[in-house]
């Protein structure tokens, strides 16, 4: 205890900074809470008001929103405009049997109640690492905090999204939790069946 005091008494100034700085938020964190450490060890922070969510990064929340309800992710829009696009085969013999199943595909997935990559990029963009900035959007750690959160939700689904509040976006999978492993794994069946069946098409020569 005597040689602790005597560390303090000599290190004063620089130990009162060091916890200065710890209590100060982080700057572009301010108004910012600590939401929850994942399994690494690092820390996630959110807003408790939604209108103070910088404007590129809810212009990127409702973006997946949008997609959400389309049942459509940017990698799926495009895997499907190739597809069209090859089938219409600049209009000499289009493949009509191909473009009715695409067509049949974009109209069945607006009825689609889960989309687990779009699910888990929605929660990565609400909640902000500490070594990120809140008001832009690094790819790269978008890409991790995805993988962290899919290996931190594998000992509940349900669970890891309603405790991170998607239900405040997504109100109806507050009625899914009794189904919700069901659903999930029916999307991701059918979200790598089609891209799968897409792939092999655009790649096929005729």
């Amino acid at each position: 205890m005597i040689f602790i005091k005597f560390i303090y008494w000599l290190f004063e100034k620089q130990i009162l900074k060091i916890y200065f700085n710890k209590q100060s938020p982080k700057k572009g964190f301010e108004g910012m809470v600590k939401a929850f450490v994942d399994s690494e060890g690092k820390e996630y922070y959110t807003w408790l008001d939604d209108f103070e969510i910088p404007i590129q990064r809810a212009k990127e929340i409702e973006k997946r929103l949008m997609r959400i309800s389309s049942g459509m992710s940017d990698t799926n829009l495009n895997t499907f405009c190739d597809a069209m696009e090859k089938a219409i085969n600049k209009g000499v013999k289009p493949d009509l049997a191909m473009i009715g199943h695409l067509v049949k595909e974009i109209r069945s997935r607006q009825e689609m109640l889960l989309h687990p990559e779009l699910i888990f990029d929605l929660v990565a963009l609400k909640y902000v690492r500490k070594d990120e900035k809140p008001n832009e959007i690094n790819e790269k750690i978008q890409s991790e905090k995805i993988l962290q959160f899919t290996k931190d939700s594998g000992g509940g689904l349900y669970s890891f999204f309603y405790e991170r509040g998607i239900q405040t976006y997504l109100p109806y999978i507050t009625k899914l939790e009794s189904d919700w492993t069901m659903y999930w794994k029916e999307a991701e069946a059918k979200l790598k069946a089609m891209e799968k069946m897409s792939l092999d098409y655009i790649s096929k020569s005729r």
